[in-house]
């Protein structure tokens, strides 16, 4: 199943839309559909090189 999601392929580069492909189900999980998200201070952090390790 193809699905969007925002990706990062190298630090300081932005995030991009992408379709990626989601692997099957396995029988004990479902699928949710998210409609709207963010992103954590920290990840912003990471993605732009400026992450530290904690």
């Amino acid at each position: 199943m193809k699905i969007k999601a925002a990706v990062a392929h190298d630090v300081g580069e932005a995030l991009k839309i992408e379709e990626v492909e989601l692997t099957e189900l396995g029988p004990d999980e479902v699928l949710v559909k998210i409609v709207a998200t963010g992103i954590c201070h920290t990840d912003a952090k990471s993605i732009r090189g400026r992450g530290e390790l904690y």
